[in-house]
């Protein structure tokens, strides 16, 4: 199923079945509006918050609404989509209800219905304690004005309170300089300004319920959809072998998050960039996955074989042409597509990661892998760590990495470099990064890691090679080099 199918797949269901969830939230929303009293209100006004009861009948309303509403459709959905799926590959129907889903609907469910009612809460307790510092309204008006707002955010029921009290200061000033009392004009200001915050926050509201509406069904197609394929490779109905591609419509309508994911594939068991397990990405996400079946990710574009210099590195001379001292962007792109058969969207990923590491984000790159943070810099370290496990792995003898500090190692110790790596083939410029009375590491048989020479900013100085972060290594000897003013630790790759 081509990513224009899968589009379209999503598109139409999104179409046909979010205008009813977002229906039946709405009006779920003006039942609970008319369920709590003006008398309730003013109380929580009067006490400074929504009472616990209160919040608590809410949730329940809410997880009732969750079990018989939002459940049955999003159960059909997930038949409608494994049906199609199934058709579209050949693949025999079975029960697409696997107990794997049914928890899905179960824990989604439960989590909705918790973040709306603690929303909801907020929000009103916000206006609530907003109320209680007015002087120009009595309580009465305050509850007339708050009560509209249930179901909505924060900034929503603020925007909505606001857009009263403004219509109601206009209103009145209107009123007073055409003559009528203060006591008359306040009475009908408070009027016309709740019946124009109405037709206000039913907009808020129809939006509102949308977005919940779109972005829980997209939730619900996308993790159906996931879980038709998982049950297709355990039926034996699809290859063992299969990877996820992120795919968005590239239309306008397009953020930039999502943009920068289109294109990105990642293994069944892997998460996007930024640590996204499926989409949607953000509320109103329409972002979908494609799946390729039994495809070899080395064989999607064409390999060359790139000669390797006598020290080890790929020859820049060949990828790049005669005493080149700098490769432009695009050829180390073109180059990074040639030699591990990447296409031209993870290419030029993997080429702005490595460079970023080479400059101003090593140590947050390493951070992001040593504290397992998901963040910009982990997607950088993912990127790389894949372009590592891609490329030719190293074979040109010994390395070296320099350190400033006493990393404490004993002989015997088994450690790690907290992070990808960066060495060198050259003992020099381990020197420079130890400085004087510093510490070099020196691995004399490597045989992990990739050289990126023919990528790094710093092309033929720096001879550099990168290694993963799970590369451990074991401590065989630690020296001082009196005429280096070096304490060298010598190490064997496990």
């Amino acid at each position: 199923m081509s990513a224009t199918d899968v589009l379209a797949r999503l598109n139409a269901f999104l179409d046909n079945t979010s205008p009813r969830l977002a229906g039946m939230f709405y009006r779920k929303w003006g039942d609970m509006r008319d369920s709590i009293t003006y008398a309730e209100l003013a109380e929580a006004i009067r006490q400074g918050e929504i009472s616990k009861q209160q919040v608590e009948q809410w949730r329940q309303d809410y997880s009732s609404f969750i079990a018989t509403k939002y459940a049955p459709l999003v159960r059909q959905g997930i038949a409608d989509t494994a049906k199609a799926t199934l058709a579209r590959y050949g693949g025999k129907l079975f029960d697409p209800m696997s107990n794997a889903m049914e928890r899905f609907i179960t824990e989604r469910g439960a989590f909705l219905a918790k973040e709306i009612t603690l929303a909801q809460r907020d929000a009103i307790n916000m206006l609530v304690r907003q109320a209680a510092l007015t002087d120009t309204m009595t309580v009465d008006e305050l509850a007339r004005a708050i009560r509209p707002c249930i179901g909505l955010t924060k900034q929503q029921a603020q925007a909505a309170y606001n857009y009263y009290e403004q219509r109601r200061m206009d209103y009145y000033k209107q009123y007073v300089e055409s003559g009528m009392s203060e006591k008359a004009a306040a009475t009908k200001a408070a009027k016309e300004a709740l019946a124009r915050q109405a037709t206000y926050e039913s907009k808020l509201h129809r939006r509102r319920a949308a977005s919940i509406a779109e972005t829980e069904l997209a939730f619900a197609y996308n993790n159906g959809m996931e879980e038709v394929i998982r049950g297709g490779i355990r039926e034996g109905l699809f290859p063992s072998y299969v990877r996820r591609k992120w795919s968005t419509s590239l239309d306008e309508r397009v953020c930039p998050k999502c943009g920068a994911l289109d294109g990105v594939i990642v293994g069944m068991d892997d998460n996007f960039p930024g640590g996204i397990p499926l989409p949607p990405a953000h509320p109103g996400c329409r972002c979908a996955v494609e799946y390729l079946f039994g495809l070899d990710p080395q064989e999607e574009t064409p390999k060359i074989d790139v000669p390797i210099r006598e020290d080890g590195h790929f020859d820049t001379d060949y990828l790049y042409g005669n005493d080149v001292k700098y490769a432009l962007k695009e050829q180390r792109v073109d180059a990074t597509m040639k030699l591990i058969g990447a296409d031209e969207k993870e290419a030029r990923e993997m080429v702005n990661a490595i460079n970023d590491f080479s400059k101003d984000d090593y140590k947050k790159i390493r951070q992001a892998q040593d504290e397992n943070l998901q963040n910009e810099y982990r997607a950088k370290a993912d990127l790389i760590e894949k372009y590592i496990d891609l490329a030719p792995n190293w074979e040109g003898g010994a390395l070296y990495r320099g350190i400033p500090n006493n990393p404490n190692y004993a002989v015997g110790e088994v450690v790690d470099m907290k992070g990808v790596s960066s060495w060198s083939s050259l003992r020099s410029v381990a020197d420079k990064f130890s400085r004087m009375d510093g510490f070099v590491f020196k691995v004399e048989s490597a045989k992990k890691g990739t050289s990126i020479n023919h990528l790094s900013l710093y092309m033929n100085q720096e001879n550099e090679v990168i290694c993963s972060a799970l590369n451990q290594y074991k401590v065989t000897n630690i020296y001082i080099d009196e005429k280096a003013r070096r304490t060298i630790i010598e190490l064997t790759e496990l």
